[in-house]
């Protein structure tokens, strides 16, 4: 009967060691586990913190573009106006000029 419970005590001894090392191995997984939560974590942090710069970004990028946008609008604004009196003025002026010079001519010819 001693014998018979020093089987069953080695047998347990044999039985608490295999449980000992799953237990270390469990927990050597679960660190592992641990860390690469840790490491994911900090990713999604650094992804958050790069998808904000880059809002801000096409923010700021948005915003710039909107003034080139007007300030060309205005630019254009201003070169119709300017052409806009250019294509009268030069009519006229032709005009005047060429009217200028009919009546030298006449007045020429009446003369002489």
């Amino acid at each position: 009967m001693a014998e018979a419970n020093d089987v069953k005590v080695a047998r347990l001894e044999t039985q608490m060691t295999n449980i000992e090392k799953k237990v270390d191995e469990l927990g050597r997984k679960i660190d592992a586990f641990t860390t690469r939560l840790d490491i994911v974590t900090e990713l999604r942090g650094e992804i958050l913190a790069l998808r904000e710069a880059h809002t801000e970004h096409v923010k700021v990028t948005n915003q710039e573009m909107e003034d080139i946008r007007r300030s060309n609008e205005k630019e254009i604004q201003e070169i119709k106006s300017r052409n806009m009196l250019k294509g009268w003025l030069y009519p006229t002026l032709s005009a005047i000029t060429g009217s200028i010079i009919t009546f030298l001519i006449f007045e020429y010819f009446r003369t002489h």
